[in-house]
């Protein structure tokens, strides 16, 4: 298994949101079950490990070089349209509960923002 998709694992949830057909809503489940899913939540309640982008042209997973963005840790691809999401991950988590520091919270936003802008990635 590859460093990123350790960490993702590692740091989901104890027991994530997830689901294979969103029309049929969410489950919550252990991380076992969870990792089987074709939606899952990545970000613990309460500590963002990862900005997570969805990009919905052809092509998503690897141009993001040609728009000058860092290479993210995990990509993954729809392969019936080529859309993508791509998944930076964060050294340290930033805390996002309500005791969390507004400077960490809006300076994540800010990196988030701008990304979001170079990858033309859909706003939240």
């Amino acid at each position: 298994m590859s460093a990123a998709l350790q960490y993702f694992e590692e740091n989901l949830p104890h027991r994530p949101y997830h689901t294979d057909d969103l029309a049929f809503g969410l489950r919550i489940s252990g991380k076992g079950r969870a990792l089987l899913a074709r939606y899952i939540q990545q970000n613990q309640p309460h500590a963002q490990f990862w900005l997570v982008f969805d990009v919905d042209r052809e092509g998503a997973a690897i141009d993001w070089s040609d728009r000058n963005a860092p290479a993210p840790n995990i990509t993954v691809k729809n392969p019936v349209n080529g859309h993508a999401h791509l998944l930076y991950a964060l050294n340290i988590a930033v805390r996002t509960a309500p005791d969390a520091s507004v400077k960490a919270l809006k300076y994540a936003a800010a990196v988030e923002r701008s990304l979001c802008e170079k990858l033309c990635a859909d706003v939240n």
